[in-house]
């Protein structure tokens, strides 16, 4: 009898110690992962916002778009969970496209969230709006 209750204690706890993905292996919508959003040559930034948050009112965004267009950086905007029909207007007018939704483990995240790539290696990450704004400046410094 003990013997069962160990293994039965065993089973449990080994269940609960399940590592939760890399970062490459998060799934996004449309059957897609972090990884597919990558490319081996370029520096990749992938920000995950939460679609309620307004993502122009504190100008960390404008900033990302930014240095992408100046060249710095693939920005890749990925949301925390699918777009509601009233959220999709704001991203419309701001001509912000993103290039999908986490699909499973992002509703539990705190955002933003950026994590900036060369290739597949990550080189550096972000978590809130002050890390982010370090990140922004950090990233700026380096590219001048």
């Amino acid at each position: 009898m003990r013997v069962l209750i160990s293994v039965l204690i065993m089973l449990v706890f080994s269940g609960c110690t399940d590592s939760p993905p890399a970062i490459h292996d998060w799934k996004i919508s449309g059957a897609r992962t972090v990884r597919y959003l990558l490319t081996e040559a370029d520096t990749t930034v992938l920000l995950i916002l939460d679609p309620t948050q307004c993502f122009t009112c504190s100008g960390e965004l404008a900033e990302w778009l930014d240095g992408e267009r100046r060249g710095r950086f693939r920005l890749q905007l990925v949301l925390n969970r699918q777009l509601r029909e009233e959220e999709a207007g704001q991203f419309v007018i701001y001509r912000v496209k993103p290039a999908g939704f986490l699909d499973g483990v992002a509703h539990r995240m705190e955002t933003p969230r950026i994590y900036r790539f060369t290739g597949t290696t990550v080189l550096d990450s972000a978590v809130g709006l002050e890390m982010q704004r370090a990140l922004i400046t950090r990233i700026a410094y380096e590219s001048k």
